[in-house]
């Protein structure tokens, strides 16, 4: 079943209007709007978590060293029918990033299940989260569908699942193990 065009528009056009709502909230936490057409929503997420450097005498905070900006279109075809798309872009040239480009945005603080994955059916990293599309089409969710959680703000919803998961929940961290090497990585704040 498709939504009718007119409909999709018009559903899109209000759902923009409550996330530019709430862009100076978004923005504060390094959220940016880079781009809305229908039926797509282009969304930088800039991270305010310092880098953790570890292995010195006492850890220390590096402020302007932290995880490098990635992101996200929301992809609004068929709504509210189906939940937003989400797919994790480069943002220094918008293509998708592949599997694995993704590594360290993989746990929530409060739950140690991962939320980005690869996704069978359709071979690239996905948040596996109740509101996003790929979540709700993944063949270990069948169960739950998108219908009983669609809601007017979903894409806001979307946009704050992506910046609660994805970047306040991390905390990028450089280790200096016992050869004196460097090491990055992202971990699970808490």
């Amino acid at each position: 079943m498709r939504v009718d065009r007119t409909v999709a528009q018009a559903k899109f056009a209000r759902e923009l209007e409550i996330l530019r709502a709430h862009l100076p909230t978004l923005s504060a936490r390094g959220i940016c709007l880079h781009k809305a057409e229908f039926p797509c929503v282009d969304v930088v997420f800039v991270s305010g978590q310092p880098l953790r450097v570890c292995g010195v005498i006492r850890p220390m905070d590096v402020p302007m060293l932290g995880q490098r900006p990635f992101g996200v279109r929301f992809d609004m075809e068929d709504f509210d029918l189906t939940a937003p798309s989400a797919t994790f872009r480069d943002v220094r040239d918008w293509k998708q990033l592949p599997v694995g480009a993704v590594k360290g945005f993989h746990e929530i603080a409060a739950q140690p299940t991962p939320v980005l994955l690869h996704h069978p059916a359709l071979n690239r990293p996905f948040l596996c989260m109740q509101g996003i599309r790929e979540y709700h089409e993944h063949p270990d969710h069948t169960n739950d569908d998108w219908l009983s959680h669609r809601h007017e703000g979903a894409l806001l919803r979307a946009v704050e699942t992506v910046w609660a998961t994805c970047v306040d929940a991390v905390q990028p961290i450089a280790m200096i193990d016992g050869t004196g090497r460097l090491n990055f990585d992202l971990v699970a704040r808490g």
